[in-house]
């Protein structure tokens, strides 16, 4: 197996890693769709197992939404606020599957979190 010495990781903390990186991707979307990466088809899918498989549908449709043009926009500004809209209540619905803690600090912690180098807060 594999192992990286002196580098120990609950599942707690690899979950909120993962939700650290669904958060990146909801600011990401704003100005623009984002193109989805293996990194995030990873969290997404490391989320889902942990959340004990509930809700597939809350994770595809992240995946969707971040891509969505939103043609029905009046304008840029418009698509960019739908898209982060739908994104930041999918990201709502897996915090609260993966049993994190739903409360206004933790989501700071989340949006701080891809502002620093590197994700090193406990969850």
């Amino acid at each position: 197996m594999f192992h990286i010495p002196g580098m120990r990781f609950t599942p707690e903390h690899l979950t909120f890693k993962a939700l650290c990186a669904v958060s990146e991707i909801v600011e990401q979307s704003r100005p623009a769709p984002v193109r989805p990466t293996m990194a995030l088809r990873f969290a997404l899918a490391f989320l889902y197992v942990q959340s004990g498989k509930q809700q597939k549908w809350i994770y595809d449709q992240f995946w969707r939404c971040i891509q969505e043009e939103y043609p029905h926009a009046t304008g840029t500004e418009q698509a960019g606020y739908f898209r982060s809209r739908d994104a930041q209540g999918c990201l709502n619905a897996m915090v609260e599957h993966s049993k994190m803690p739903m409360t206004p600090e933790f989501f700071q912690r989340l949006r701080h979190s891809h502002s620093r180098q590197g994700v090193d807060s406990k969850a």
